[in-house]
């Protein structure tokens, strides 16, 4: 029997994690089970490289033949779920689920029947409008700190 592969992804910011779990009969057709776990960087940040991304996505691609047999997102910001977007408008191919795991808060209309996630929501956001309205009172090294940290 095959061993169990992990391969993790260097994206720059953000995740891609392959795993392949061998099945139970080397000889079928599918001696394989893949999991992709995220598939993103950084957009337009520090610690996003798109060349980095989309060479990880062309090779999970190549692995797998373009279908996995599930995908986990484990939520919804695009630093850990725009690749398979990206190989799709640079090399025009796709990377299919056969299944898809995702958070709760990435289903449309979560926040109307959620309460007291949408409050969190407003308050994260509060806060971020707090920091961007102070970050240019920073000094230039506190900002690089302040912009590593917040990259997503």
């Amino acid at each position: 029997m095959a061993d169990l592969e992990i391969q993790a992804y260097n994206v720059g910011f953000g995740d891609a994690i392959l795993v392949r779990i061998p099945t139970e009969q080397p000889d079928a057709e599918k001696p394989f089970r893949t999991i992709l776990i995220d598939g993103g960087n950084a957009l337009n940040k520090e610690g996003g490289d798109d060349g980095l991304l989309l060479h990880a996505m062309r090779a999970i691609h190549d692995v797998t033949g373009g279908v996995v047999d599930l995908y986990i997102m484990t939520h919804e910001h695009m630093d850990h779920v725009q690749g398979p977007l990206l190989l799709h408008n640079e090399d025009g191919k796709d990377i299919r689920a056969e299944h898809v795991w995702m958070t709760a808060s990435a289903q449309p209309g979560y926040y109307d029947t959620h309460p007291e996630a949408k409050r969190k929501l407003q308050l994260a956001d509060e806060v971020m409008s707090l920091i961007e309205t102070q970050r240019p009172l920073l000094s230039a090294a506190d900002r690089s700190h302040l912009e590593m940290v917040l990259a997503q």
